[in-house]
């Protein structure tokens, strides 16, 4: 009798350090996991505007490389008799149908980024280089939280001597949401492409209409 109340009272004595020992590295994980998910979430939020961007300029490469003839009448170079460059006017109508084209494309690649969850090592997301792609796989969503807004605006740069450079750049823009782990983000991306450059021989035209 009097041995089995020793065990009864180890056993007691075991179960309560067992449950403050539990308690403990419950406690402790907790604090480790309040101080380490911001910096998982700022993390995050870097590797969905990366991937974002990625997607982005490879939507505008595939959609150009298909289709080269959307550049084609942008502007109209203007000249006077004696050949001087008086003026370069826009085409709205070539604009538009390019804007569109480019937006809806990136709309549709972004879409099919969301739609599969992105596996990336937890050491990365630490932002520690030591354990960068170390560690087990996290799934990252990233989900498409509106409409990519778009804009398409130019600029003329003197480029040498009688020489002028236009350039033309799409700016898009969008809000993305990213999930880890039951958490959530916002991420405003924003991403600036050259999607046409001209040499144009002669003096800088006076005039330049968008």
């Amino acid at each position: 009798m009097q041995r089995a109340r020793k065990l009864k009272r180890k056993t007691k004595r075991f179960l309560f350090k067992a449950a403050v020992m539990v308690l403990l590295v419950f406690y402790g994980l907790v604090i480790l996991e309040q101080q380490i998910r911001p910096v998982m979430m700022t993390m995050a939020q870097y590797e969905c505007q990366q991937l974002c961007v990625n997607a982005m300029n490879q939507a505008v490469a595939d959609a150009l490389t298909m289709q080269p003839d959307h550049l084609q009448d942008l502007y109209q170079v203007n000249t006077d008799a004696s050949g001087k460059i008086t003026s370069v006017v826009a085409n709205p109508l070539a604009i538009n149908t390019l804007k569109a084209e480019l937006t809806n494309q990136v709309s549709q690649r972004l879409a099919a980024l969301g739609a599969n969850a992105v596996s990336i090592p937890f050491g990365t997301l630490l932002g520690w280089q030591v354990v960068a792609g170390r560690g087990p796989d996290l799934r990252l969503r990233i989900i498409q939280e509106a409409y990519v807004d778009s804009d398409i605006h130019s600029s003329l740069q003197n480029s040498g001597i009688n020489q002028t450079e236009l350039l033309v750049f799409i700016t898009f823009q969008v809000k993305m949401g990213v999930i880890l782990s039951g958490y959530t983000a916002e991420v405003d991306v924003q991403d600036e492409i050259c999607i046409a450059q001209a040499l144009v021989v002669g003096d800088v035209p006076e005039f330049f209409v968008q």
